[in-house]
């Protein structure tokens, strides 16, 4: 959903249901991450992170990643796709 946007980035947040998750995928622009709620596991060129409330994930362009919520509760995640960068 998008809270935002300026000339330099699009600011959305992204619930992530309990058990689903969004497929390996690749963006070209750097995006970041901040986790609001729930624990999400983010998984960046092949190495997976469990994360926490007021974790904080950079991701550079053309990386892959990929986000998974194998927990029982939403996980909500707030980011800033950066476009000017």
């Amino acid at each position: 959903r998008m809270l935002g946007r300026n000339s330099e980035c699009d600011f959305v947040y992204l619930t992530l249901d309990p058990h689903t998750e969004i497929p390996s995928h690749v963006q070209n622009i750097p995006v970041t991450f901040l986790i609001s709620s729930g624990n999400p596991t983010v998984v960046i060129n092949g190495s997976k992170y469990l994360l926490q409330p007021g974790n904080a994930v950079f991701v550079p362009a053309n990386i892959q990643r990929a986000w998974k919520n194998e927990s029982d509760s939403s996980a909500i995640v707030f980011v800033a796709r950066h476009n000017a960068c």
